[in-house]
This record gives structure tokens, sequence and C-alpha cells, in this order.
């Protein structure tokens, strides 16, 4: 068997039974799934060559600004490491989706058998917060030729990454179990688990946004990305609640007084005006927008566009 490089600080290892792991993880192995497991996209991070980094991290320990030019023209990875771990991946049945500009990256999907195979891990399914997800077991491997500019292999325990948003929460007593005959949630203890729209809106100080928990969509999480191209001019993305579509928006004139990346909107505010930027013609002012289903990777530029009218009947419900 050829020496192989094996990426120790890539994933946390997990015991063959329910458990505590290393770092205070616990985990419970969940029952095998049924059918077979989506593929999986992976990021194979790549390092500077050693005599570049450490000229790199003298400058940095000197005060030294390094311009972004000369950043990405002498600090990157090596190439052709890189074009051979991007043939190797390939030939190991992987789909390679992005290759990052400054060669510091390769995101490749591929199968849960391919990616056992090929990385020489074992995938398990693992539950946690009342999800299964499929993640490895031991830490992975490459044949050391291919390995040797790779520094980590991410993604290979999707459990463990931070989920924006969402955190579930069981109910573990009887407090708001039920509904009395007039609908009020019975027993109903304020303040205590499973809490009410209304007390998580005034712990934070947000009763004025006048929520009521009633419909999933009054409350769109963020404004993921403002951008200006050349072809949609000023444009607008946003996710919704789910994190499982984006919102786009192009041609505006500018946007609404204090609208920011990150910010909270409600159904009916203003994001912006009507505009002729980027490609539209001077003379018809128009909104382009389109619905688009995200992928894995939450990616603000990147999906699978849908048909929009579904969403708005059901708004009108």
């Amino acid at each position: 068997m050829p020496d192989r490089k094996v990426f120790t600080d890539s994933v946390t290892p997990l015991p063959d039974h329910p458990g505590a792991a290393p770092h205070g993880l616990l985990v419970n192995l969940a029952a095998p799934a049924a059918e077979p497991a989506e593929p999986m996209t992976i990021l194979f991070s790549l390092d500077l060559p050693g005599d570049l980094k450490a000229e790199l991290e003298a400058k940095v320990a000197a005060g030294e600004v390094v311009p972004r030019d000369q950043l990405a023209a002498r600090f990157s990875p090596d190439k052709a490491k890189l074009d051979k771990l991007v043939d190797w991946l390939k030939a190991q049945g992987y789909e390679i989706t992005e290759v990052a500009a400054d060669n510091s990256g390769v995101y490749a999907r591929a199968d849960i058998a391919t990616i056992e195979n090929s990385l020489q891990v074992k995938m398990v399914p693992v539950l946690k917060d009342g999800i299964t997800y499929t993640a490895a077991q031991n830490a992975p491997s490459l044949p050391t030729d291919i390995g040797d500019p790779v520094h980590a292999i991410v993604g290979l325990q999707p459990f463990r990454r931070a989920h924006r948003n969402f955190r579930r929460r069981f109910v573990t007593a009887a407090n708001r179990g039920g509904l009395d005959a007039s609908g009020t949630p019975s027993p109903n203890i304020a303040n205590a688990p499973p809490y009410l729209c209304a007390e998580m809106l005034k712990a934070y100080g947000a009763s004025a946004l006048g929520l009521t928990g009633d419909k999933r969509l009054s409350l769109l999480p963020d404004v993921a990305k403002l951008f200006k191209s050349v072809a949609g001019g000023i444009t607008l993305y946003q996710f919704d609640a789910d994190e499982k579509f984006a919102f786009y928006y192009a041609h505006l004139d500018r946007y609404a007084e204090g609208l920011q990346e990150g910010r909270l909107v409600k159904r009916g505010e203003l994001l912006g005006y009507v505009g002729t930027t980027g490609n539209a013609p001077p003379g018809a002012p128009h909104l382009h927008f389109t619905i688009f289903r995200l992928g894995p990777d939450k990616r603000w530029w990147k999906g699978t566009a849908v048909n929009p009218y579904p969403f708005f009947s059901e708004a009108k419900r």
C-alpha cells in the first residue's frame, strides 16, 4: 500500500459506539439510513510552500502590510500541485465544483462510497439535535504525493458546522403541551420553555416588530449580499428563513436608506428602488427578480432557478 498523508486535525474521531468523544463531544450513532446519503461537497484546503509561508509570517510579525496583488502573485499555493490534486480527484470520481482563484482550495463533490474509498474513511450516520448527518468516523488521508500541498480536508463532519438561526429545543416538561377549548396553550407558564414568540421578542427588546409567529416567512433572516456587477448593476441577494432559497433583485437604482448586509428585514419593508443599472435598457426601469434553490455550501451567487409563482401564491393565503 502506498504511503499516505493522514489529516488528523480535519475531524473529531468518533467512537465505535455511542458515548464521549474527544473535545467533549457526546455522540449518538443513528440507525443506518434506509436510503443512500446524498453526495457531499468537501473542501481540500492547500497550504503555502514552506519557504513562502515562513517569509509571509516574518512580514506579518514585523508589522509589514503586504499588498493584495503581491499576495496573489507571490504568496499562493503551488499551481502545479493544485492541478495534480484536481486531476487525481477527477480520476477518483469527484466533480470539481470550484477552484479558488488564489489556488488555496478545491471544492469537490462525490457520493459517500467514493469518499470512503478515496480518503480511506468510514462514513457513519450521526444523530445530533434530532437531525441525522453522514459523517467521517476516522481521519481522512491522501496518497503522499497528492496530499503534500494539502493541509486540511474540510466538510467530512457536517454536524460540526454552525447552523445560523437554527437550534432545536425539545419540550422536556408538560408546559404548553396542548391547547384548551379556546386554543390557548395549556398549561401556560410564562417565560418557560417552549417560549412564545412574544416572550422571545420582549427578551430581545424587539416587541415593536409586531410579529406573531403565525407565518414562518413573516421575517426573513438577513440580507445576504449587496453587490454591484456589470450585468446586474446594483443587486441584492436575500435568503429565506431556512436558508434553502435565495431571492435576487437586480437593476436597482439604489438601496433603501440604512440597508446593509446581515440586517433583519420584515415582509413589506422597503429594500430598494427600481432602476436601469447594469445591462438594463436605459429607458425601461424594471426589476429583475429571481428565486433560486441554494446548494449545500449556501453561496449567495450560485443555485438552481425555480418558478417563483408558488411563493407568491402561498404568501396571499
